[in-house]
């Protein structure tokens, strides 16, 4: 009883964080989308697909994920996301990072990391699990 309850709050705030994620996408045909941690590009796509753009680039670092996500055209790199990640300074209009950072151990470099990638004037995503949407616009 008590798994299947935890089980439900899980997918209620599973669910409630992508749910955050799309609505705080604006539709922007021209993005540039990076998606760190892309898995098997699911997620990117539908982000992607909200953005409206077919500019989707992605990190993993578990080869069969990054095999899944280039199958659904994305351009992935492998990349450790605890150390350079592998793209130019000022390369994208958004970053997501979804449920992440928690996973890492120098979240500074992290952030320094999605910082430089972005350009000024794009939006950063990156929500720890359970807590709401981080967001961050750049100037």
């Amino acid at each position: 009883m008590l798994k299947k309850l935890f089980n439900n709050l899980w997918d209620n705030a599973y669910q409630g964080n992508n749910h955050n994620i799309i609505s705080l996408l604006v539709h922007n045909p021209t993005a540039k989308f990076l998606d760190l941690g892309c898995n098997d590009g699911s997620w990117t796509t539908e982000c992607a697909k909200k953005l409206g753009t077919e500019q989707v680039y992605g990190v993993e670092v578990v080869d069969e994920l990054i095999s899944q996500a280039q199958a659904k055209s994305i351009i992935v790199k492998k990349g450790n996301l605890n150390k350079s990640i592998p793209f130019e300074d000022n390369s994208f209009d958004v970053i997501h990072a979804n449920q992440v950072i928690e996973h890492l151990y120098d979240t500074e470099n992290f952030m320094l990391e999605i910082n430089r990638l972005c350009k000024s004037g794009g939006v950063l995503f990156y929500p720890p699990k359970m807590l709401p949407v981080g967001i961050t616009y750049l100037h």
